[in-house]
Parts: structure tokens; sequence; C-alpha cells
């Protein structure tokens, strides 16, 4: 069984009494900085070339936690970084459908399939490149509280399911919540040529 497979029948076949811990219905705003290992390179006129080693990103979600106990989650994340002469961006657009359930007292697991929108542009002062794909996803991961205002967790996310260009994300995040229903937070993420940290806000509803 493929892991897109896996987590597919974890969100549909998991028993809708089954309910977390937590709750999922909230909005988030991050800001971070995304870092290359090898810097992306932007010619700008013969023999003038642009290095752009990190993006600056923001991003902004949110999710519903229905009746039921299915979550429906909306999210982009947009990055730029910029010369006098050259220009970097790319955006993602998220749309995803997950469960999460309470295995013990304060922990939960959850899992996600979703459709995601990329897209980047490099550009000089002549003109743009441009490149857009559309790929399936899947992640899944656990949801801690460690004290009543300290809660942690970690994060596997694949896209391109089945495709030549599959890659997966590991992302690690810690909060500390401020009053009941607002907290701060903070993640790291890593692939197979990329590093990004965000600090944030989130507020549950």
């Amino acid at each position: 069984m493929t892991g897109f497979a896996l987590v597919l029948g974890l969100v549909l076949a998991l028993p809708l009494q089954a309910k977390s811990n937590f709750n999922y219905s909230q909005f988030q705003a991050q800001i971070g900085f995304a870092n290359f290992d090898e810097p992306f390179l932007i010619q700008h006129a013969a023999g003038l070339v642009d290095e752009h080693s990190a993006l600056q990103i923001w991003g902004l979600g949110l999710s519903y936690q229905t009746r039921p106990g299915l979550i429906v989650t909306l999210n982009t994340t947009q990055g730029q970084s910029s010369t006098d002469f050259t220009k970097l961006n790319s955006q993602t657009y998220v749309a995803k459908l997950g469960y999460a359930i309470g295995i013990k007292r304060s922990w939960d697991v959850y899992a996600h399939i979703g459709q995601y929108l990329s897209r980047a542009q490099a550009c000089n002062l002549v003109g743009c490149n441009r490149v857009e794909q559309t790929n399936l996803g899947y992640d899944f991961g656990f949801r801690a509280g460690a004290k009543n205002w300290f809660e942690w967790g970690m994060n596997l996310n694949t896209i391109g399911f089945l495709e030549s260009n599959e890659e997966s994300t590991l992302g690690a995040y810690a909060a500390v919540w401020i009053d009941r229903r607002s907290s701060l937070t903070a993640s790291v993420i890593r692939n197979t040529d990329t590093s990004a940290m965000t600090v944030g806000y989130r507020y549950s509803f």
C-alpha cells in the first residue's frame, strides 16, 4: 500500500466517534525565511548574475473542524527575494481534507490529503520566466501538549504523489498559549534542498 493510499484510508475510514484532544478550527499567520542549499541564479545582463540564497516568506491559513471531526484547511505561502536588477517570487495554495484522533491525553495524530498549486517566477529587467504545477499531496503528524500553556508537534508532508518530482518535507513546531484562544508559534521545516524558519500567531475559535 502506498503512503497516499494509507493516508486516504485513514481519513475516510476512521470512526467518526474518535474525538481529538485539540481544536482544529483556527486562523494562523506566519512570517519567516526560507534558505536554499544552492543559490538560485538569475542573469540580468551579459556576464552578470544575481544570487538569491533565501526568500522572505509569509503565510496565512484557515481550518475548520466539523462536528463529525473532519478538518477542512485552506492555506497559502508566499515568498520573495529581490535586488536592484532581479526578483524571485513563489506562491503555494493548498486545499486539504483531514481527520485527527486522540490517542492519549493531550496527544493527537492526524492525516490530510489535498490539492497543491505551486507557482514560481524569476524576473530580470527584460522579462520573467514562470513555472506552475498542480499536485496531489498528503501529510500526517502528531500534536501534543506538554503543559497547559505549551504545545509541540511534527509533520511529514509529501507532494507530487506518484510523480517524478515527488518531494517530502519534515517540519516541527512549538506553540505557547497566551490565553485560551491565542498562541504564539515557531516552526522549522526541511526538505531535500531548502530549510525554513517561521514565527507566527494562531487564533482558535
